[in-house]
């Protein structure tokens, strides 16, 4: 519905003098007779549909009633987009909070389990400390520590070329650790024999 105040320039408070005012000094400037552009043919064609409607009285008050409730209900649609738009947000925010929460609790495990690992295998216990490694390492594919055990579990099973291969994967998740690479650095040179 276009905006018979916008039309013809004037704000909603204008009265009957205003409204003609504003519709003559705009016929002047769009009336066929005076321009034959078909922009201002379809311009005076609004003037004048404004002018209609504004210069009577019940139809102005009927305008202005059917305006105000459009005008009421765009408010109303854009408050429920905000507060969608809200919802949202604080949904994606909780949904975040939760990934965070559970990441956080599977890192307690795995450090935990780590923790039991390597006591394992401080205690020789290379098998128990492998099976634990492999639950380790479904949780957290990067845990140098686990790769190790791994190592040391095939080395200790005689097979020099898995050790290699998991003390390649400990020295590249923690490549700080000077033992994991000089592990997998004497094992090629053993595997290769």
């Amino acid at each position: 519905m276009p905006d018979h105040y916008e039309v013809l320039g004037i704000d909603r408070e204008a009265d009957d003098a205003a409204v003609r005012q504003a519709y003559r000094r705009l016929a002047r400037t769009y009336h066929p007779d005076v321009n034959d552009s078909p922009e201002a043919r379809a311009q005076f064609l609004a003037v004048q549909s404004a002018y209609e409607t504004l210069s009577e009285p019940l139809r102005r008050q009927a305008y202005n009633a059917l305006t105000a409730r459009d005008h009421e209900q765009r408010q109303a649609e854009e408050i429920r987009e905000r507060m969608r738009r809200i919802r949202e947000d604080r949904e994606a925010k909780e949904a975040e909070e939760l990934r965070r929460r559970a990441e956080a609790r599977r890192m307690d495990h795995v450090k935990a389990d780590v923790d039991e690992m390597q006591k394992l295998a401080n205690r020789g216990e290379l098998a128990a400390a492998a099976l634990l490694s492999k639950r380790i390492l479904e949780l957290d594919p990067r845990q140098a520590d686990a790769y190790a055990v791994q190592a040391d579990f095939a080395l200790a099973q005689g097979d020099v070329r898995a050790a290699a291969t998991a003390y390649a994967y400990a020295a590249q998740f923690a490549p700080d650790n000077a033992l994991y690479l000089r592990q997998y650095e004497a094992l090629t040179v053993a595997a290769a024999r």
